[in-house]
């Protein structure tokens, strides 16, 4: 069983799915472990003047983030999460294609957060019957490691507060308006973990969305942007 670190807990790693101008940040799914580290070239700097005690100079400065995946992949399509194929890609690529953009900051939204350009090394683990599905991956920055505002202070988790109509049939194919908070960005509409046949995003407080099927009785409706699962206190009941 994989030991997960404090920092596995504490941060969530993202990558820009966008472009610089316009980004798209999705989260990693599946992390197991999760290193950052800041690494300073010491070059000795001693001279006689020094009285026999020896000098330093930080001439360079270097960052990297090893993390450890669970291989994760969506049952119905087959596909492996859309994060894990883009690191993967960008291992095999040459050239900007092999660079990608990440950010990663506290998931409680404490504190400031990371973001830099880096490299990826892509290792797939195991091979024995008896072994997990796990790739070990290390970003290697290429310039700086900037600090930026933690994304989940600039714009929080969503929050869904009703659902207009309440209830509909256990059928599904029905438009609600579902309305709340930070829905800016979002990627997916869930009734009880099923996907909404459809949506789209209003404003940053309102969704249209098509429910999909579902069992009589109350469901919990959740809202997923680039800063992960929101919920709230709205259900919605297929009768």
């Amino acid at each position: 069983m994989a030991t997960i670190t404090d920092l596995t807990r504490r941060y969530r790693l993202q990558i820009n799915l966008g472009t610089e101008a316009a980004p798209d940040w999705q989260t990693v799914i599946g992390i197991v472990e999760f290193k950052p580290a800041v690494e300073p070239e010491i070059q000795d700097d001693t001279d006689y003047e020094s009285d026999g005690w020896k000098g330093n100079t930080k001439t360079l400065q270097g960052w990297k983030v090893e993390v450890k995946i669970s291989h994760k992949y969506d049952p119905a399509t087959k596909l492996y999460h859309v994060t894990h194929d883009a690191l993967e890609a960008a291992s095999e690529a040459f050239g900007d294609d092999s660079y990608v953009q990440i950010r990663y900051f506290d998931r409680f939204g404490k504190g400031r957060g990371k973001q830099g350009r880096a490299l990826v090394s892509w290792e797939p683990e195991g091979g024995e019957a008896s072994e997990l599905d796990q790739v070990s991956i290390t970003l290697t920055g290429d310039g700086p490691l900037e600090t930026i505002d933690n994304p989940l202070t600039v714009s929080p988790l969503p929050i869904v507060a009703s659902v207009t109509p309440a209830s509909g049939p256990a059928a599904g194919d029905e438009l609600v308006t579902i309305t709340g908070a930070y829905f800016t960005g979002a990627t997916a509409v869930t009734f009880d973990g099923a996907a909404a046949a459809d949506f789209a995003v209003i404003s940053d407080t309102k969704i249209a969305a098509v429910t999909p099927a579902g069992t009589a009785g109350p469901c919990d409706v959740a809202v997923t942007t680039p800063n992960g699962v929101g919920t709230g206190t709205a259900v919605y009941t297929y009768t």
